[in-house]
């Protein structure tokens, strides 16, 4: 009995968490680390994202059928550079103090995040 309550909690806790993802897929591109710094080939798409909607494709099942999809943590929320400073998670987690995260890739309005585009 308890352990169905505590899954049922996880389950919860879980679809919560995914509410927050705003599914613009600027975290579907290949990156690659170099040196100290992770860079997002903005090129290289996941094949399951389809680009024009930033939709993934097999969002329900992609951790089974992408290798290279990785469940987002809080501690990527929190810690991760190459997320965009627009990403849900991220502004859930870093709205409480109140602007951009210094070292945090900023988008010009319109586009998509560069890598190279760090707010100081």
């Amino acid at each position: 009995m308890i352990g169905a309550h505590l899954r049922e909690a996880a389950a919860l806790r879980r679809e919560r968490w995914e509410s927050l993802c705003n599914r613009c897929g600027r975290c579907c591109y290949e990156k690659r680390v170099v040196g100290s710094r992770v860079i997002t080939d903005w090129h290289r798409p996941c094949p399951h994202l389809e680009v024009k909607t930033g939709q993934c494709r097999v969002y329900d099942r992609r951790f089974e059928l992408c290798g290279s999809c990785r469940r987002m943590t809080l501690a990527h929320a929190l810690f991760t550079r190459w997320l965009p400073a627009d990403c849900g998670y991220v502004q859930h987690y870093r709205r409480r103090q109140g602007g951009p995260v210094p070292g945090r890739p900023v988008a010009r309005r319109g586009e998509k995040e560069s890598p190279h585009a760090i707010v100081r």
